[in-house]
């Protein structure tokens, strides 16, 4: 989904076999109204809007060990959405003012550490991560973790 690339349902399947060609996958986007009401997002606004511009772009992340979804999967929609993930503390961001991190309470022992190391660090929970992306919107303030 952060990458913009249409996600299609079996009725696109079934149309490229009747016409035996390729048709245009914007025509088919999967749609599942209750799961945009309840996450409050358009699956096709947000994949055009990801198409277009990457939303973590110039972003950079860390992840602490106890985010579920797993950190490395994390990492890979990170990346899809434009993004740089740090994995070691030290690490100098390209854009100081454009890192943050995605943790969970678990993990609340180091978030002490992470401010000291950089003061102006937002702390986010894995929700917040997963919403900015299906929805296309930085969710920092609604989800940050202290």
């Amino acid at each position: 989904m952060a990458r913009g690339i249409p996600i299609v349902g079996q009725p696109y399947l079934e149309e490229v076999q009747r016409r035996r060609e390729l048709v245009d996958p914007w025509d088919f986007i999967l749609a599942d109204a209750e799961m945009e009401r309840r996450f409050k997002f358009s699956l096709k606004k947000s994949l055009q809007l990801a198409s277009e511009a990457k939303i973590f772009q110039d972003y950079s992340m860390f992840v602490t060990p106890s985010t579920k979804p797993p950190p490395d999967e994390l990492q890979l929609i990170m990346a899809s959405a434009g993004g740089r993930v740090i994995k070691f503390p030290g690490q100098q961001p390209k854009h100081a003012d454009k890192l943050f991190v995605v943790s969970h309470v678990d993990d609340k022992q180091l978030w002490p550490k992470m401010r000291e190391m950089y003061p102006s660090i937002t702390i986010i929970s894995t929700e917040g991560f997963m919403q900015s992306v299906m929805q296309h919107y930085k969710h920092f303030r609604n989800y940050r973790l202290t």
